[in-house]
Order: structure tokens, then sequence, then C-alpha cells
């Protein structure tokens, strides 16, 4: 479902389609690299977001080169979001595997 709930595959070969594209393969990639055991720690893990968005950002682009030669436009005034998306991840990745490690420690030590 898209936008005033319409669907189709317009929407996904459309304008906007190598931003959908781009989710899935920056899904992967972080999955893939967030399972290295140095990925917890702050530095990696921002990195991790960074090179998810670069990647939704360069399929989404090249996409939408396609369609519009303002395609310059469009990456300037999108950056600022993903680096504010990326810090507040990155908080809230840390925070959570902070939990879940102190968590996963207490269930260790109980068994």
């Amino acid at each position: 479902v898209f936008a005033n709930y319409s669907s189709g595959a317009e929407h996904l070969f459309g304008i906007t389609g190598g931003f959908l594209f781009g989710f899935v393969f920056a899904a992967l990639l972080a999955g893939y690299l967030s399972e290295i055991p140095a990925a917890k720690k702050p530095l990696p893990c921002f990195g991790i977001w960074v090179l998810g968005h670069a990647l939704i950002l360069l399929l989404g682009t090249i996409w939408f080169m396609r369609f519009d030669s303002r395609w310059m436009e469009l990456v300037k005034t999108v950056l600022p979001g993903a680096a504010i998306k990326s810090a507040f991840g990155l908080l809230i990745t840390q925070l959570i595997l902070r939990i879940v490690l102190k968590r996963d420690g207490y269930y260790q030590l109980r068994s």
C-alpha cells in the first residue's frame, strides 16, 4: 500500500522505484554486516547505518536520473535527513543492544 491507498507495479517501477529496491538491498547489507561481532560497537554500528542510507540513496538516485534531470536537488534535500536518521538509528541500536546484552548476561548467570 502506497500513498492514498494506491498499489500496483507502477509504484515499484515508477519514479521512486529505485528507493524501494534500495531498501531491500540496504536491509540485506545491514543485516549481514550486523552479524559481525565488532558491529555492536558504536562506530561500526554508525558505519552500517550510513552504508545502508548511502545504498538507498545511490540506487534511488540512479533510478531517479532516468525520469528527472533535477536529481541533484533531490539528493541535496535528502542528505540531512539521512544523517539525522543514522544518528538516531545509532542511539536506538546502542540502547537496545545494552538492554539485550544485559538481559542475556542475566539469564546466562542464572542457568
